[in-house]
């Protein structure tokens, strides 16, 4: 499976296509360091939020996810705050 290691804080569009996120991995959670997850864009440019919506989660060492989350659309990633690292397998 794919890994993606994000140490900024941006947008990224990990995958266009559905797919799943089988796990998340903060070694270093960075300062005040928030996560949003959207399954997107849709045909219309739209994102559907799995995560964080529109109050961003702050993330911490330990972040784990139970059971892969399912995105039909695309796995849009959106990072802001003093960046750590973020560790996503994904497929």
């Amino acid at each position: 499976m794919p890994s993606t290691k994000i140490t900024t804080s941006a947008t990224f569009q990990i995958k266009t296509s559905s797919g799943y996120i089988d796990a998340l991995s903060v070694p270093a959670a960075g300062t005040s360091w928030t996560l949003q997850l959207f399954d997107g864009p849709d045909q219309n440019n739209a994102d559907i939020s799995v995560y964080g919506g529109t109050t961003a989660g702050t993330m911490t060492t330990g972040l784990v996810i139970f059971a892969p989350l399912y995105f039909s659309k695309g796995i849009k990633v959106v990072t802001s705050g003093t960046a750590g690292e973020l560790d996503i397998q994904w497929h």
